[in-house]
């Protein structure tokens, strides 16, 4: 099976057992996947869509990753002044994130 498959296996179970925390992993897994096929758009909203879902749910740890998945596909498209805002969010959400640091 590809990556994508195992993915899509992970969001439908994270949704079949009603887990916030995994149905959000799993849909910043798949933007990340859908960004390693170009599909940037598509990645975008993924991340978009599961960093609010992070932020509603008071997810610290996963509102740090969708800031830097999000970041990431603004580098990716070269829109480099929204990857700067939104790395620099994540830096200030969570400042000794290393990941974080290494983007900002």
């Amino acid at each position: 099976m590809t990556l994508w498959v195992w993915i899509g296996l992970a969001l439908a179970l994270a949704e079949q057992i009603g887990s916030p925390y995994y149905r959000i992993r799993s849909r910043l897994q798949l933007g990340n996947v859908l960004l390693a096929l170009g599909k940037s758009a598509e990645a975008q909203k993924r991340a978009t869509d599961a960093l609010a879902e992070a932020r509603s749910e008071d997810l610290e740890n996963l509102t740090t990753q969708g800031l830097l998945d999000l970041g990431s596909t603004y580098v990716f498209r070269r829109e480099f002044e929204e990857a700067d805002r939104t790395l620099e969010q994540a830096l200030k959400f969570d400042p000794n994130n290393l990941k974080a640091l290494s983007l900002a």
